[in-house]
């Protein structure tokens, strides 16, 4: 992810597939993947990404970031599909997972809605808030700096 994250998101994609050559069945390492790809803009090989976390994960790893790569890839129904799995599901859905789904389907207003709910919750992974694969649209809105802000995350212009 590191390698993704400073640009490289083909050294990143194939120290994952490395991974994934070792145990096939790794979930985590789908979900990373699917994130590289998505940084990437490889929207189909994001989805098939996170299908396979998603499988092998019983639901469980990142069904906000399948549903944003859905929505992204302009498959809206099976966005729509997973969200509605998400908040019928009995458990737990993240606010940060359902704030994905929400920006992939250009919902907007609803995403950071539910980003503040996230930064409430105290959300760990929202130290990685700029680096994630945000849709454009949430991406220009002023309110995304302004929520890394408040996150703690310093300035975007002071970003190495």
């Amino acid at each position: 992810m590191a390698l993704a994250y400073a640009g490289h998101t083909d050294q990143g994609a194939e120290q994952i597939l490395k991974t994934l050559e070792l145990d096939p069945d790794f979930a985590l390492a789908y979900y990373h993947l699917g994130t590289i790809y998505s940084v990437g803009a490889r929207l189909d090989r994001a989805v098939e990404a996170f299908e396979s976390a998603d499988r092998k994960s019983a639901g469980s790893l990142g069904p906000g970031r399948l549903a944003c790569a859905y929505a992204s890839a302009g498959r809206r129904k099976d966005a729509l599909r997973t969200l509605q799995r998400m908040e019928q599901g009995g458990g737990y859905a993240s606010p940060l997972e359902l704030a994905y789904v929400h920006a992939g389907l250009g919902d907007v207003d609803s995403a950071f809605r539910l980003l503040q709910h996230a930064v409430e919750d105290r959300s760990a992974d929202l130290v990685r808030f700029r680096l994630h694969p945000w849709p454009a649209s949430l991406r220009r809105d002023p309110r995304f700096e302004a929520l890394a802000g408040r996150i703690g995350l310093p300035a975007a212009s002071a970003q190495v």
